[in-house]
């Protein structure tokens, strides 16, 4: 296995898609390519920043806003 070829399979090796067979190559490419392995680590770091930013991206109404509307939607009832 060559670094081109590890930057096309790397996500399947993260997800655990790969055959055993391939797998074994990735990892035995990795464990020799101090770039590859770098471009590994710094995939799985992004990724732990998607997750943790995940519930930061979502809009909240402000809560004085949430109030207002509550009010005036119980006074419609």
């Amino acid at each position: 296995m060559n670094c081109e070829s590890l930057t096309r399979r790397i996500t399947e090796h993260q997800e655990g898609t790969l055959s055993p067979g391939d797998c074994a190559e990735v990892e035995r490419h990795l464990s020799e390519c101090p770039h590859c392995g770098r471009f590994r680590d710094e995939l799985l770091a992004l990724a732990r920043l998607c997750r943790q930013a995940k519930g930061d991206l979502i809009p909240r109404m402000p809560d004085d806003l949430r109030t207002r509307i509550a009010r005036l939607l119980d006074a419609g009832a």
